[in-house]
């Protein structure tokens, strides 16, 4: 009877051990952020987000924004956002998608503290046209040095259409959508936000 315990115990250890390994990883499948398509334009319908770490690469951290279609050809500009708190700082990736007023076509990605007055950092991302994803490549250095057990928590993403005529004059959808509201007008689906209430799932940092 002895041994059976033991033997129980032991068990109970190493689940207690493994658990934190296991449960704690986003995936498209488990993503810490996820909402219904059709209630927005489809460059900026939110499908899912979701954080990732590769153990080959601990140094950093990935978020992936996942969209019903990108479009890298967009003559205005397609905005998305994920935001998240840390130790009681609130941080921001932001992957935008189209062809700017300098004439660019493709994706830009900036991290930093959310906030007005904040300064961003230019880092690395990619897309693919046939998930219709963004990939944000996060340097952990740049979001408050997270180690491992660290929970992310109040998960948000939020996506905005700047029409060509928006970036003239330099207006975000976001302002444009309250002046429709103002008006008792739809925003014409020019914008979207997941959830729709509340915040995600937590992240807790792997490596």
């Amino acid at each position: 009877m002895r041994k059976k315990i033991t033997g129980i115990l032991i068990a109970m250890l190493l689940i207690t051990t493994i658990l934190p390994l296991t449960v704690c990883a986003g995936d498209p499948e488990n993503p810490e952020i996820s909402d219904a398509t059709g209630d927005a334009r489809a460059n900026v319908d939110l499908q899912k987000a979701w954080f990732s770490e590769d153990s080959t690469t601990p140094e950093y951290l990935y978020i992936t924004i996942q969209v019903v279609l990108l479009q890298p050809q967009y003559q205005g500009t397609s905005q998305n956002v994920v935001l998240w708190t840390m130790n009681n700082v609130k941080y921001l990736v932001f992957g935008g998608v189209g062809k700017y007023l300098d004439g660019v076509n493709g994706l830009y990605v900036d991290v930093g503290r959310a906030g007005i007055f904040s300064k961003f950092t230019k880092i690395n991302g990619s897309m693919d046209l046939n998930t219709n994803t963004i990939t944000c490549k996060i340097p952990k250095s740049l979001i408050g040095n997270p180690h491992a057990g660290d929970v992310l928590t109040k998960t948000y993403a939020g996506t905005s259409q700047r029409t060509p005529l928006m970036e003239k004059l330099g207006r975000d959808a976001y302002f444009m959508t309250r002046f429709f509201q103002k008006l008792g007008k739809s925003s014409l689906g020019w914008m979207d936000q997941a959830p729709d209430s509340g915040y995600g799932k937590d992240y807790i940092i792997q490596y």
